[in-house]
């Protein structure tokens, strides 16, 4: 099963509006020109939520093992990526980690204007995943959620399958969240782009 969510431009702008005015901060910057689609996630004060953004985020809860030792999930990652990640390239190192349910494993990377990502996940003993990509650098007092995906099996990718998440703004941060929603055990990770 396969869900992915995104929202609009003015959804950001809508709820930015009604954030300021609930916690009586100053009016929010203009918005010009386009803005990312988002899945809005607030904090009930503006000002904690921005200071959590400027901390660098966690490996995550999973117990990081190295990639290059990640045995059998490294294997089935390799021969996968042709379908979930078609006509992309590895982008960053591998993240791996050994996994019980509901512990995740995070990463940061880079996305550049007009390049289109895919994470694509594998491990043998896993049997669900739930993945999302954070905008890290953002002005605004939101944590916008650029894509979120949630899907079963012991293979799986955000926007995969030829439906990779393109990044048509200025060069930003983000932060690459996998968790292991059923099943566990030693799991491997990469970001795809093109």
């Amino acid at each position: 099963m396969k869900t992915l969510t995104r929202f609009s431009n003015s959804a950001l702008v809508v709820a930015t509006v009604m954030l300021a005015s609930a916690c009586a901060a100053s009016p929010p910057p203009p918005v010009a020109g386009n803005t990312p689609s988002t899945r809005i996630t607030t904090s009930a004060h503006a000002n904690a939520l921005v200071a959590t953004l400027q901390v660098a985020p966690s490996n995550g809860t999973a117990q990081p093992v190295d990639p290059t030792v990640a045995g059998a999930a490294g294997a089935i990652l390799d021969r996968v990526a042709g379908n979930l990640a078609p006509g992309m390239s590895r982008d960053g190192s591998p993240m791996a980690a050994t996994f019980q349910p509901g512990q995740t494993m995070e990463q940061v990377i880079q996305l550049q204007t007009g390049r289109c990502y895919t994470v694509v996940a594998a491990g043998p003993t896993v049997q669900a995943w739930d993945f999302s990509l954070i905008l890290m650098t953002n002005p605004l007092p939101v944590t916008p959620v650029l894509a979120h995906e949630a899907q079963t099996g012991s293979t799986a990718a955000l926007a995969g399958g030829g439906n990779c998440f393109r990044w048509n703004w200025l060069p930003a941060q983000a932060r690459v969240v996998v968790s292991v929603t059923q099943g566990g055990g030693i799991a491997v990770a990469q970001v795809y782009g093109k």
